[in-house]
């Protein structure tokens, strides 16, 4: 009877071990969303998620983005502002449990337009909330700091910035 009831537990306690590896590989391995920062000031980006251990993961991201000329005028009128499009991509790490990730990446935007510096590499890092189910949203608050390609620049580079979207 004793070996019986030793062998019952040990079942369960595989098919609990069964159901974890089976959650982490159902994570979502896409976000669509918007991104505010990192170049531009609003863009709309794709996301690809590779899960490394189920407490980790890389994440791929590129987009497309609107960003305006930056302007102080302090004696008359300025001249119209210069439009850009904006292309961020970036890889990141994510280190955490369940849901709550830290960030720690690098990123590049390329300016389309005219203008002295087309291209501008950045360090990120922030805090990132991955959900685990599908169709679920998930958000990002992150900073960025260029350090290749920012002097110069016509834009402002908000330091800041915020990401939402939806995993599927």
């Amino acid at each position: 009877m004793r070996l019986t009831i030793l062998f019952f537990l040990l079942c369960l306690y595989q098919l609990k071990g069964q159901d974890v590896v089976l959650n982490n590989a159902m994570r979502p391995l896409n976000n669509f969303g918007l991104n505010i920062g990192e170049g531009s000031a609003i863009a709309l980006i794709y996301e690809r998620i590779k899960d490394l251990d189920g407490k980790s993961f890389l994440a791929g991201k590129i987009g497309i983005g609107y960003n305006e000329e930056f302007k102080i005028c302090v004696f008359g009128p300025c001249s119209s502002a210069k439009q850009f499009t904006i292309i961020p991509t970036s890889v990141s790490a994510n280190l955490g449990n369940s849901k709550n990730y830290l960030e720690l990446g690098l990123g590049h935007i390329y300016v389309s337009g005219k203008t002295n510096r087309p291209s501008v590499f950045y360090i990120l890092g922030g805090y990132r909330f991955q959900p685990i189910d599908r169709n679920k949203f998930n958000f990002r608050v992150y900073f960025s700091i260029p350090f290749s390609g920012y002097d110069n620049l016509e834009l402002l580079f908000l330091p800041i910035g915020f990401s939402v979207g939806l995993c599927f």
